[in-house]
Order: C-alpha cells, then structure tokens, then sequence
C-alpha cells in the first residue's frame, strides 16, 4: 500500500474517530473543542481557532498510525535485532556479574543470579571473550571447572585481591581438600544422612551402560552400609577410609558380622540432637542394611561381582596425593562461599581426567546440593558456577536442575558447550529442551554443527518483508505489457547459514522474553580490552604466593 493510499484512507478515517461522538454523545476530539468554543463565546471570550486545527491533526495523527505499514508487516514474524533498550529489558545492565560482551561499546553484565548456555566450538574463543573478563570482575563467588587450568593462572592472581582463593588438583600436593564425608560437609540433620550416602554412592559406582545390573546395585548398597557405619562410629568418615575398611580383611562375611554387632554399642552419633527421637530408627536401619550385605559377603561367587564394581570405583583413592585430597576436614564448602567471596577452582589434567572425573561430579554435585539447602540471608554473596566444557565432567545432575531452582537461594549457572548435539549425546535429547528452556541467556558463538544453527535460527524468528513481483506479457509484435506487483513474505532474521560463518569478533545473545530480539554482540576478548589486560598483567606477580 502507498503512502497516498494510506493518507487517502486516513483522511475519512481521521474525520469519523474525530466525530464518533455525536452519534454516541460522547466527547471526542472534535466535539470537546466544540463544547469549549461554545462556553468561550457564551461568555464573550475569544476563542483561538487554532483548537480546530489541532483537533482535526490529532484525529488525523491517529488514523494514520492505524493504517501505518509496520502494523501490517508482522503476518509473518516481527524478529528484528535489539538494541541498547533490549538490554536494558533483558536487565544486561549489570556492574560485577557475568560479563557477556559489548553492545555499542558498553559491557553487557548479568547480575540477576540467572543461568546461561554458551554454545561454542572449540577456537571460537568464549575462554577470553566471556570466562576470563568475567573472572577479573566478578564479585560473585565461584565455582570453576578449569580442566586445562588457564582460567587459574589468569585470573586468580587478580581474583586473590578481592576473593579467597583455592585450588583443587588432587594430583599437586599444594591441592585444598575436598572430603564429601567430613564433618562440615554433613546434612544437619542425621535423617538426611542416608540419603548423603547414597547420593555420593550413585556417582562414585557408576552403572554401566546398559544400565543398573545387580553387581552395580549391590556394591552401591555395601558401600553405603560401610560409609554409614563409619559416620555412626566416628561422627564423620572419607572415601580412603571407606576403602581401607572394605579391604580390612579377606573374611568379608566376619568383618560385617563384626560391624553389625558393633551398632548394639554407643558410636559417635549418640550425642547428636536429634538421636533420641531417631536413633533406635536409625540403627534398625542400618542393621538391615548390614544384613542385606551379609547375603552378598557369604556367597564368594556373588561377592567376587560386587567386590570388583567396588575395588574399580575406588581405585583412585589408592594412590596417596588422592588419598591425602580427601580426606580430613573439607576446604571446600559451599556455605562458606556465601558468607566470604571464595573462588574455587577444580583443575585436572587431561590425562586423570577419565579416573578422577567421578571425583570432580562429586565435588560440583555435593556444592550445587548444599548451596541450595538453606534461603540466603540478607547481605551474603551470590554464587555462580562456571562450568566450562562442563560435558566432560560426568553427567551433573544436581548442577543440571539448579537453573529451574538456584534463583531464590542466589545461586546460577554458566554452561559451556560446544553445540546442542554434544549436550544431546551426553546428556540426551530431552536435556537440550531443559537447558534451553531453564537458561535465561544463551549466547551463541560460530557454530559448526547445522542442526544447532538451525535450531537457533527458528528459535529467533523471521520478520515480514515485501516481495516486488514483475511479469511482462506479449501485447503485439513489438510491444510488452509491464505489471508490478507487492506480496509479503516471512524471512529469517537469522538464518542457520548466518550463524554456521559468525565472525569470531561477533556473538549472538538471546534473552528470555526477547527471543526475537537477539542482540549482535561484540565479543570482549580480555586481551583487546585495557580494563582486563592491565589487571592481569598488574598482578600477574601475585601467581607466586598463590
């Protein structure tokens, strides 16, 4: 439609909004001002024929925003790129959170404790556009999954000046000390033991692939009864411990028979608050467990499948550097990351990853269970996770859900991975609609992999456009008739081809609530930025007392 068609059709319509009222006796843009003339004159005041004409203009002015072309073009999708107030919806205004770029010069920076996907390839450089900037500033508290250990020796020096550090490599003797078992890392409540126990037993004995098999179930349910006969006698135990106790002695059947009958005497839990009212329960409960793994101990066949899925689990923690990292009082705890800014960087070579990698879920899975066990008080920190290549960590699945449930403890997520495929593979299909749909951001850097392109594409949108069509037909031996004409289609704001050739200077960030709005964002690699390479280079001294 033209514009001399649209102001033709506005024309009229501008006249009928203006005087609806007299058939309705209402007031409106042109009855009101004749109500006011009349009154003026009544009184013999001179009233400004300039009223009429602004009347007629306003009743104009809204025809033709009525008929105005941006409100026909939307049959097909409204996508279109964000700006700075699309920013400033999605709340990426923020001063020390996660930093996710630069848009029109100025930082885009989440405070809100709400979770983001980072979908990147390998050499697309989200370490340096997003982790490491992120990192020099935060005032969060973190939690840092740096297999390669580059984010330590970046960002730990500055992060030292303002945060507790710590360094968990159970293969470096200078290592923190996680113990799952240890007293300050227990539920407060002895009722919830058990299910502490379990929990760990699940990630620590893996079920093969094809499932849960006997052996699996059985060698979880001893571990638990040894794990939990420990903490009853000693108040707190460790996995070497755990392991030394199953390995005490070649008669198993004698060794439980001898812990069964133990649990008639006083242990450690005796004093605890709520032993009275629960203690005879408790201990029924373990005798029965203890029992049950009687049955297994006294048939050799039986125990030789179970004694196996146990002996494989806990090999690691026959080496000593191992041993010595988990055992004792626990470094890490995630209570204390909301009381004092704590940086907590897990660091294992590629090389261990395979037999430690049970250990690392442990670690993300115990943390991400505790921090959301209480509500925060006022005034204490937020924590996030920063999980880069986080697919290799074993499969999280308290880490997983902690975007659908963190935000009301201050508690999120930051995941990085290289596409949807490679979620889809660890994780399954069903995980990439959970990330995508309980992650309030993603950013998108250059994608290799088309479906993810793809899927992406759909997910912003297309916005309509106009499509001019010409045809000429014969009209004689010399002459041609020439006709034009308009038609509207749906294109793709973003198209999978767009995303697959993404410069490596550019990200595409999409917020929750403005998924047709994503933002074209310039990534903020640290070493381009002076307000992020002069902080590593200023305390890049302070690496030798870390």
């Amino acid at each position: 439609m033209g514009i001399l068609s649209r102001i033709a059709l506005a024309l009229p319509a501008g006249y009928l909004i203006a005087s609806a009222g007299v058939w309705y006796q209402q007031p409106t843009l042109i009855t009101r001002p004749q109500a006011i003339y009349q009154a003026w004159t009544a009184l013999g005041l001179q009233a400004p024929n300039s009223m009429w004409l602004a009347a007629y203009a306003a009743a104009f002015a809204v025809a033709l925003l009525l008929v105005h072309p941006s409100l026909e073009r939307s049959k097909y999708g409204k996508a279109k790129w964000g700006t700075w107030r699309t920013a400033l919806e999605l709340k990426l205004n923020g001063t020390s959170g996660i930093f996710l770029g630069l848009l029109d010069g100025k930082s885009l920076r989440l405070d809100e404790s709400l979770s983001v996907l980072i979908l990147a390839p390998p050499g697309t450089g989200k370490t340096s556009a997003i982790a490491i900037p992120t990192l020099l500033t935060s005032r969060n508290s973190f939690i840092i999954s740096d297999l390669k250990g580059e984010l330590f020796d970046l960002t730990a020096p500055t992060r030292s000046t303002f945060s507790r550090v710590w360094y968990f490599n159970p293969t470096n003797k200078n290592t923190a000390r996680f113990n799952i078992f240890a007293a300050n890392m227990m539920p407060k409540s002895i009722l919830d033991y058990s299910g502490h126990v379990l929990n760990a037993a699940h990630i620590i004995i893996e079920a093969p692939q094809k499932g849960e098999d006997y052996f699996t179930k059985a060698a979880r349910d001893a571990f638990a009864f040894f794990a939990q006969w420990l903490i009853w006698k000693n108040g707190e135990t460790s996995l070497p411990e755990i392991r030394s106790k199953i390995l005490s002695s070649e008669d198993i059947a004698w060794t439980v028979e001898e812990m069964i009958a133990d649990l008639e005497g006083e242990g450690a839990l005796s004093s605890h608050n709520d032993w009275e009212e629960f203690g005879a329960g408790i201990i029924q409960k373990l005798v029965e467990d203890g029992r049950s793994t009687l049955v297994a101990a006294r048939s050799e066949e039986q125990w030789a499948g179970v004694m196996g899925t146990l002996s494989t689990a806990l090999q690691p923690f026959s080496d000593p550097r191992i041993a010595a990292a988990t055992s004792g009082p626990s470094d890490l705890n995630a209570l204390d990351l909301k009381k004092e800014c704590t940086s907590i960087y897990l660091v294992i070579p590629d090389k261990d990853l395979a037999r430690l990698s049970p250990i690392v879920t442990l670690i993300f899975e115990a943390l991400g269970s505790q921090l959301i066990s209480e509500l925060p008080k006022p005034g204490q920190i937020p924590v996030t996770f920063l999980l880069d290549e986080f697919i290799r960590l074993g499969k999280l699945k308290q880490v997983k859900e902690l975007p659908a449930i963190s935000r009301g403890y201050r508690v999120n997520a930051v995941f990085i991975a290289q596409d949807f495929q490679q979620i889809a593979d660890k994780y399954g299909r069903e995980a990439v609609s959970i990330f995508n749909s309980t992650c309030a951001y993603k950013v998108i850097f250059r994608q290799n992999d088309l479906k993810t392109a793809k899927d992406i594409s759909d997910t912003i949108g297309n916005f309509t456009t106009t499509k001019l069509s010409t045809s000429r037909s014969a009209k004689g031996v010399l002459k041609t008739d020439k006709s034009t004409s308009e038609s509207e289609e749906g294109l793709a704001l973003v198209s999978a081809q767009e995303i697959l050739n993404l410069s490596k200077e550019e990200s595409i960030v999409i917020g929750q609530g403005e998924l047709m709005h994503p933002l074209k964002v310039q990534n903020g690699f640290w070493f381009n930025l002076p307000v992020f390479e002069n902080q590593v280079k200023q305390n890049a001294h302070r690496a030798d007392v870390l």
